[in-house]
């Protein structure tokens, strides 16, 4: 049997087993934006890096947002949320240099918290979600200020 909770505050629904734990590694998260229904998935998993929470959420024009927490290499607590396009099997994000060149990449948040344990690390990949919105009202500024650039770059 399982169970929805809801989040009333952004519209977060997590699936947890009856038991009201979230399964293992998964779940999923379903957000309600500008009246339409965007679907998400949110995985938790721990390697030789650490623990890790990543969320993927499908966009327009074939294109997929991941917001990811995890551990950098050189200490601190690192969310980041970066464009990938969608091309047959494949995933491509193009690095750029600043401005609005190559795919959207933002960092959300970077903390150094005493360790970095699975709550930590799911707490502040939640408080990053909470900030979707705005970052989808980024990324549109980010590919709208790509293609005027490109419309001037052909006139």
């Amino acid at each position: 049997m399982q169970v929805r909770h809801v989040h009333q505050d952004v519209g977060i629904y997590l699936t947890t087993t009856h038991a009201g734990h979230l399964p293992q590694g998964e779940c999923s998260v379903q957000l309600n934006l500008h009246e339409r229904e965007h679907s998400m998935t949110t995985i938790f998993t721990r390697d030789s890096n650490g623990h890790k929470g990543t969320t993927v959420q499908d966009i327009q024009k074939q294109r997929e947002l991941h917001i990811t927490t995890y551990k950098s290499s050189n200490g601190p607590l690192v969310t980041t949320a970066t464009v990938h396009h969608i091309e047959g099997n494949l995933k491509r994000h193009r690095l750029g240099c600043g401005g609005v060149v190559g795919d959207f990449s933002q960092r959300l948040a970077c903390t150094f918290p005493a360790r970095v344990t699975a709550k930590t690390v799911s707490d502040q990949h939640e408080q990053c979600l909470h900030k979707l919105q705005e970052v989808l009202t980024a990324v549109d500024a980010h590919y709208a200020a790509q293609a005027k650039r490109q419309g001037l770059a052909h006139a």
